[in-house]
């Protein structure tokens, strides 16, 4: 940065006048030479609104038009300056982004996906969650929070509620399974000692806050008390009640539920007891997708 001013003179000190405002600084200087005028500015940046910026410019030409031609001017830049501190900043923000960069590079190239998706949300920020009224079936719009459960309860229970009426050429073309004996049988501790085996480590934990590996490390404590739950829920026929999160679609209304998908979350040992299950029904999965099949076809 270069400045055009005279020299002081040693007998006489220059004499000076200022002006100052947020983001203008204006000094003249009277010296030997003649007066010198500095003008210090920092410009508005560019997420600045646009009377912020013609304040701005507005106070720095009459700075500049106030000044006699006589005058020398000297302009200081503050962008073309930076400080140490913000150069410091500046490579600190710029060292991160570059380290960040890498880490979804090597996260993706080996593999790991759950890892690189985490990444890019640590780099995207926080998601805000947006809300709104939903509305009935007549289309009213529904403020109170409980009337709005209801409905949530009416939406998701609607398909389940439907009676389907299938022809009898269809039914004489299901063919008549193998009674699979091994449903009726109570959950063993064997069973659910391989379920748990099962779990996949570094997934995150349900509504409960167990994560499953604290499951998997634990399974010699907690294999008979989650097996004497897990019997009651075989005697009674029921289950805990499950929570569903509701994902809005991006695309309609988001007063309407249509535009919404729901997803049943289960807690870990939740999923350890639907796998208890599973196991068996998948065995004849083979013969009850090709009976299926022929189902869709007559239909």
């Amino acid at each position: 940065m270069s400045t055009r001013s005279g020299h002081h003179s040693k007998e006489q000190p220059a004499e000076y006048s200022s002006n100052s405002s947020k983001r203008l600084l204006t000094h003249c200087l009277n010296t030997t030479a003649g007066p010198v005028t500095l003008v210090s500015m920092y410009a508005s940046t560019l997420s600045a609104t646009s009377d912020t910026k013609d304040e701005f410019y507005d106070k720095l030409a009459t700075s500049i038009s106030s000044i006699l031609r006589k005058e020398q001017l000297v302009i200081l830049v503050y962008k073309r300056s930076p400080s140490k501190r913000n150069l410091q900043i500046l490579q600190a923000t710029n060292e991160y982004w570059t380290e960040l960069s890498k880490t979804i590079q090597t996260t993706a190239i080996t593999g790991n996906i759950r890892g690189m998706y985490d990444e890019i949300k640590t780099a995207m920020g926080p998601v805000q969650n947006k809300t709104a009224p939903l509305k009935s079936t007549t289309g009213e719009v529904i403020v109170d929070k409980g009337q709005q459960m209801e409905r949530w309860v009416e939406h998701y229970s609607e398909p389940y509620s439907r009676q389907n009426v299938v022809t009898t050429t269809a039914l004489d073309v299901i063919e008549c399974l193998l009674v699979i004996e091994d449903l009726d049988t109570k959950p063993t501790t064997e069973k659910l000692s391989k379920a748990i085996d099962s779990l996949a480590s570094g997934k995150v934990p349900g509504s409960d806050g167990i994560p499953p590996d604290l499951i998997g490390h634990c399974k010699i404590v907690l294999l008979l008390p989650l097996h004497e739950i897990l019997y009651q829920c075989w005697i009674e026929g029921a289950v805990p009640q499950d929570e569903i999160i509701t994902l809005y679609k991006n695309k309609g209304e988001r007063s309407d539920c249509n535009n919404y998908r729901g997803i049943l979350l289960l807690s870990i040992v939740g999923k350890v007891f639907a796998r208890v299950i599973l196991v068996p029904l998948c065995r004849n999965s083979t013969q009850s997708h090709s009976v299926i099949s022929k189902l869709k076809d007559q239909q």
